[in-house]
């Protein structure tokens, strides 16, 4: 059976064979190859293996490049049963003070393994069901990498070195926090602005994965790249509560397992795309910092007081995740 669904005036038209279920992506992840994302191509699979599992009954569109509304405004449409599914990032859609938003903490995870075996665990396969008040469900975690500082003029090894600097950030609180406790000078701006800021004197450095590092030439200013991974915010894949509601138990776990699928597909992507970034800049000239666990630490230390002051109560579950390594 086909299925297909319209949008006509806000509200569900259901044609006569069923409907087709709308999926709905965020354009473009800065950092990523245009047109051939991690996410788009994790998305596109999601959608082929759909409609191979269900032998074409149940179809899945994607919409690239904000056709659909921007990251805030796909959550909202998802959240009444506008849009069927969504790619967001879990900095977008965690609620202030929630144990979702304890997942972003600098310098939380050991590295990438650590990640994983907590999103992949008992705790972040419970927190899939969590924005369930907010009218959404979690299927599966998308990789959005690791954030570290780059410089211009000299290289960060240890807290010390970023004291008196201008670091861009992005228009969050805790990352304005997170910079001012190591001693810098916080400069909020969008992605697209950074290239400017660091060539007309306004900045310093910045701080973001390494594909967003290479992708708009940022390391062509900001030569020296310091791993120290202090945050790492994943992606997630959703679906609309109003949408699961209206498909039978068996349709609703082929969709799980398709989602769990296209994220391992999704994940391996990512990792290739770093490489791909690090072989760039390298060859480039630019200088990259590796951290030791213990250098780690170090960064980790000073901004102990934010654990505390951005998540009283949550030290169980802070303690639980640092526990899965």
């Amino acid at each position: 059976m086909f299925f297909n669904m319209l949008m006509s005036g806000g509200l569900r038209q259901i044609i006569r064979n069923g409907r087709k279920l709308q999926y709905r992506i965020h354009p473009f992840l800065c950092g990523e190859p245009a047109g051939g994302t991690s996410f788009h191509k994790g998305s596109k699979i999601f959608c082929r293996l759909v409609e191979e599992r269900t032998e074409d009954r149940i179809r899945v569109e994607v919409y690239p490049e904000g056709k659909l509304g921007d990251e805030l405004s796909a959550i909202h449409q998802v959240s009444y049963g506008g849009i069927d599914f969504a790619r967001v990032s879990l900095a977008t859609v965690a609620e202030n003070g929630s144990d979702t938003e304890v997942l972003m903490l600098p310098y939380l995870y050991s590295g990438r393994e650590h990640m994983w075996k907590v999103l992949d665990g008992p705790i972040g396969t419970g927190m899939l069901s969590d924005f369930t008040d907010q009218g959404l469900v979690g299927l599966a975690w998308f990789d959005g990498g690791a954030r570290s500082f780059y410089t211009v003029g000299s290289p960060v090894h240890e807290p010390e070195d970023l004291r008196g600097l201008r670091i861009r950030v992005q228009d969050s609180e805790l990352m304005a926090e997170l910079v001012t406790a190591l001693g810098a000078e916080p400069v909020k701006a969008v992605y697209a602005d950074v290239y400017k800021l660091l060539d007309l004197d306004q900045a310093d450095g910045a701080e973001n994965n390494l594909p967003s590092y290479a992708a708009e030439n940022h390391y062509r200013l900001a030569n020296y790249y310091t791993l120290d991974e202090h945050s790492r915010i994943p992606e997630l894949l959703m679906v609309s509560e109003e949408t699961m509601k209206h498909l039978d138990e068996k349709d609703r776990e082929v969709i799980r397992q398709c989602a769990s699928e296209a994220s391992a597909y999704q994940r391996q992507l990512w990792q290739n795309y770093e490489m791909d970034a690090m072989d760039m800049v390298k060859d480039a000239g630019c200088q990259i910092i590796s951290l030791s666990q213990e250098e780690k630490q170090a960064f980790k230390k000073e901004t102990a007081s934010l654990w505390k002051e951005y998540f009283p109560g949550k030290e169980a579950l802070i303690k639980e995740i640092q526990d899965a390594q």
